[in-house]
């Protein structure tokens, strides 16, 4: 039995992007739309969506790229995909309190739900019957966004944007596993496969203390 380990690895600097600031007066922006048969993208003009009164629209930093967007972009010509953004708020609903004009946030595959259901009382938004997801608007291979507010999280400042955009699909996926069976701190934590879910999966049991077997 050996401590599970997940040495950092130090990742070259890069300059991040200037983001594309919205306008309520030109409410336009740019979007990747999937082609066909999802091999290419087409670039399209869009027009920014009415804002209701928990959303908020967002500048994109960055956007991971999941295999689940594949998925979709094969399936769907012009569907804009992408579900692990990380972008700053520019305008916010009346209604909106947990984010603020400015903040860096970050949001994933759900959209919005009915947060009334006993799926949504429980913890269980993804299984809402009334649920929207990225692939119900706009996704994240564009220079805007409107997403509930209710489902975007402050990224903190000491996290780069392009590191922080995988933790909001990949890393919410295993990080609810090892909450949800309520995996405890010295507990012994079995990993299989090492790619963009199972080395965060890593990453986070050892940050909890876990083991593993070597």
């Amino acid at each position: 039995m050996t401590l599970i380990t997940a040495e950092p690895v130090a990742a070259p600097s890069v300059e991040v992007p200037a983001v594309e600031t919205l306008s309520i007066e030109t409410p336009t922006y740019t979007a990747f739309a999937a082609g066909p048969g999802g091999q290419s993208f087409v670039q399209k003009q869009l027009e920014l969506p009415k804002l209701g009164q928990f959303d908020v629209a967002v500048a994109i930093v960055c956007c991971g790229v999941c295999y689940t967007d594949t998925m979709y972009a094969a399936m769907a010509e012009g569907m804009v995909v992408g579900h692990e953004i990380i972008g700053r708020v520019e305008f916010k609903g009346e209604a909106v309190t947990n984010v603020d004009i400015g903040d860096t946030i970050g949001f994933g595959y759900i959209r919005s739900t009915c947060l009334e259901c006993q799926f949504c009382l429980s913890g269980q938004e993804n299984m809402c019957p009334k649920r929207t997801t990225f692939t119900d608007g706009i996704g994240g291979l564009a220079n805007a966004s409107v997403w509930d507010s209710r489902f975007v999280y402050k990224i903190p400042s000491s996290i780069e944007p392009r590191h922080a955009g995988p933790l909001t699909c990949a890393g919410a996926s295993v990080f609810g596993a090892l909450y949800g069976y309520n995996v405890s701190p010295t507990a012994t934590v079995g990993v299989v496969g090492m790619g963009g879910l199972g080395h965060l999966a890593i990453k986070f049991a050892k940050a909890w203390g876990c083991k593993g077997n070597g």
